[in-house]
């Protein structure tokens, strides 16, 4: 028994006593460190500056997209109150105008840079006999075109412009936006435009 205990004390005194093995040691430890210094640098220095670009483009798109919705509103309402304080007098078309109306509404979405997927002209229902305001368009037929449409809102609301302020009689009748799921900037719209055909 007191052998072998010997014999460990003397590896043991060996290995602690040899210098070079604490040098093997130390070398070790240093090229761990150093290693480990160059991952995190690595790190810092690429995939860090990676991320915050990436979040400091997202925080950039986020206020440009907001001011392009505040501009829209502003825009929408200018448009909305010239509309009301112009006494501009419109023209009524012919049924047979019809094709040259959409042409027309084609021709103002692309000068627009406003993508039309469909475009749906449709009869409106006409207003009941004896309902306030029936009389006053009896000569007239109320038509609706229905667009499906893509765009960001500043071009949406230079459509709405042109529409609204074009020779041809065009009203927005209704509108819904919603956010097109491949951009952030552009918008999902239909838009539903009403107009009087004589009969």
């Amino acid at each position: 028994m007191a052998g072998l205990s010997d014999k460990i004390n003397d590896i043991k005194n060996n290995v602690l006593g040899n210098t070079a093995l604490q040098q093997l040691d130390r070398k070790k430890i240093i090229g761990i460190l150093f290693v480990a210094l160059v991952l995190i640098y690595l790190d810092i220095a690429f995939l860090m500056s990676l991320q915050l670009k990436s979040i400091s483009k997202a925080g950039k798109d986020s206020k440009k997209l907001k001011s392009d919705i505040a501009q829209f509103k502003r825009e929408f309402a200018q448009q909305q109150h010239a509309k009301a304080s112009s006494p501009m007098t419109k023209e009524i078309i012919s049924e047979a105008e019809i094709p040259l109306l959409l042409q027309d509404i084609t021709d103002m979405a692309n000068r627009n840079n406003v993508k039309i997927l469909q475009l749906n002209p449709a009869r409106e229902v006409v207003v009941g006999r004896g309902k306030k305001g029936a009389t006053a368009v009896s000569a007239l037929k109320p038509n609706l075109i229905a667009l499906d449409l893509i765009c960001d809102y500043h071009d949406l609301g230079a459509f709405i412009n042109d529409i609204e302020n074009a020779i041809k009689f065009m009203a927005v009748e209704e509108l819904k936006i919603s956010q097109d799921s491949g951009s952030m900037f552009q918008q999902s719209v239909m838009l539903v435009i009403k107009t009087y055909v004589k009969k």
